[in-house]
This record gives C-alpha cells, structure tokens and sequence, in this order.
C-alpha cells in the first residue's frame, strides 16, 4: 500500500516538474522575442533618425549651396547689367547734350555773326560793355551746355539703374525661399517621420501578442 502511494506521489511530482520545465521554456522563448524584437526595433528606430538627419542635412546643404549660388550670379548679373545700362545711359545722354550744346552754340554764333557789325561798331564806342557783354555770353553758354549734360546724364542713369535694381530685386526674391518656408517642409517632414515610426513601433507590438498568444 505505502508503495503504490509513493509511486502515485512521484508520479504527480514528475507530471509537475514537466509542467513547471514547459512553463519555463515558454516563459523564456517569450523574454527571448521581446529583447530581440527591442533590440531590432531600437536598431531600426535609430538607423531611420540617422538616415533622416543624414538626408535633411544633406537637402539643407543642397539648398543653401543653390540659393548661395543664385544669389552669386544675381549679384554678378546685377553688376554686369548696371554697368551695361550706365555706359549705354552715358552715351545716349552725352549724344543728346552734344546734340543740344551744338545746337545752341550754332544759334548764339549765327546771332554774334548777324549781329556782328553792330556789336564791331559798338566796340568802339564802348568797348568794356561791349566785352562784358561778350564775357556774359559765353559763360552764359558755358553753364548752360554744363547743366543740361548733367541733368540728362544723371537722369537717364539713375531711372536706368532704378528700373534695373527693382526688376531685379523682384526677381531675386520670387527665386529664394523664405526661412518660414523651410520651417514649414522641415515640420511636415519631422511629422511624417514619426508617424512612420509610430506605425512600425505598432506593427511590432502586435508581432509580440501574437508571439505570446500563440
């Protein structure tokens, strides 16, 4: 009787201990999953956020050389055509002064020419006004030719030079990007990001229940 029952007792200890070792093992195939699938996804986690700032790194320098380069060849363009526009300003008002100054010291010479024996005669009967008078022609014509060759020289070049740097000025800024721009796309793109990263981390928890259940 004492046998049967010792045999009974190892029976149920053995049938025990097999649980127990079964229990075990699933409890340690399950920590085994976890800690692999934490160690995948902090690998994956980090290797999308160094590839991410690696690639805005890059797009931002990309896009800093290329607005650096815009603004290089705008200034140079700029320069290039404002020296372009103030030459050909300068001829085109020096030929109308030219023109000008011809035209009224031709007249002044055909007046002194028609009115040349009165003013001979004149010289004789009063030679210092009649000098003066002379004098005050000349300087007369003298600052005259001088003011209308400043005026329309520095007219056309500043309206030139003017028009130029506003179309230009204008240009540049619709080819440039704002800062707030740049703000923006880098926001949407960080969101973008973690909502990817949100998902994948999903994906893999429910990897894991199921795991666990089966």
């Amino acid at each position: 009787m004492l046998s049967a029952q010792n045999a009974a007792i190892e029976i149920l200890w053995c049938g025990q201990n097999e649980s127990m070792n079964k229990i075990q093992k699933v409890i340690r195939a399950i920590n085994s999953h976890f800690y692999i699938s934490t160690l995948i996804t902090t690998t994956i986690t980090i290797t999308i956020t160094i590839t991410y700032i690696t690639t805005a790194t890059t797009a931002a320098n990309t896009i800093a050389t290329t607005i650096t380069t815009t603004i290089i060849i705008t200034i140079i363009i700029t320069i290039i055509i404002t020296i372009i526009i103030t030459i050909i300003a300068t001829i085109i008002a020096t030929i109308i002064a030219t023109i000008i100054t011809t035209t009224l010291t031709t007249t002044i010479i055909a007046t002194i020419t028609t009115t040349s024996h009165h003013l001979h005669h004149h010289y004789y009967q009063h030679p210092i006004t009649t000098t003066i008078t002379f004098t005050i022609i000349t300087n007369l014509t003298t600052a005259t030719t001088t003011t209308i060759t400043t005026t329309i020289t520095s007219t056309i070049s500043t309206t030139t030079t003017i028009t130029t740097t506003s179309i230009i000025t204008d240009r540049t800024t619709a080819i440039i990007p704002t800062t707030a721009t740049f703000a923006s796309l880098s926001q949407q793109e960080s969101m973008r990001t973690m909502m990817r990263q949100a998902k994948w981390q999903n994906d893999r928890n429910y990897e894991i229940r199921q795991a666990i259940w089966d």
